[in-house]
């Protein structure tokens, strides 16, 4: 079952959906650039490998949306809970997207793989 979340109470672009064991997170940005979000995310993923040297992760870039991605890509552990995260960074009418999807190991099944990236494939991005 999904159910809406919000981060702040504020109208600021960023919607995240979670389920039992995951979450999908979408954040709108009009106020920066494509090389700026996509460096801000990636420097935080070499932080993170340089304080723990299990911590890896991928890049990449790929079409979706009619555009290129660049996709962040890492499995790792939380208080000890595995999980895999993708974050994919990129511009579409003006903003800058990021689409978050975090999935625990224990309910990660090929089943609802599968659903949550539908659910990222099945986005609609409208002009003003």
């Amino acid at each position: 079952m999904w159910f809406s979340g919000y981060e702040s109470e504020h109208d600021n672009g960023l919607n995240k959906f979670m389920f039992e064991g995951g979450s999908l997170t979408v954040d709108a940005d009009d106020q920066t650039d494509f090389d700026a979000a996509a460096s801000r995310i990636e420097q935080d993923h070499k932080k993170n490998a340089e304080i723990d040297a299990n911590y890896k992760y991928t890049v990449s870039e790929e079409s979706l949306f009619g555009t290129t991605v660049k996709t962040f890509s890492t499995h790792y552990k939380s208080r000890n809970i595995p999980y895999t995260l993708n974050e994919y960074v990129f511009e579409k009418n003006g903003k800058i997207y990021t689409v978050t999807i975090r999935i625990n190991d224990a309910v990660k099944t090929d089943a609802q793989w599968k659903r949550l990236t539908e659910a990222i494939g099945s986005m609609q991005f409208f002009k003003k």
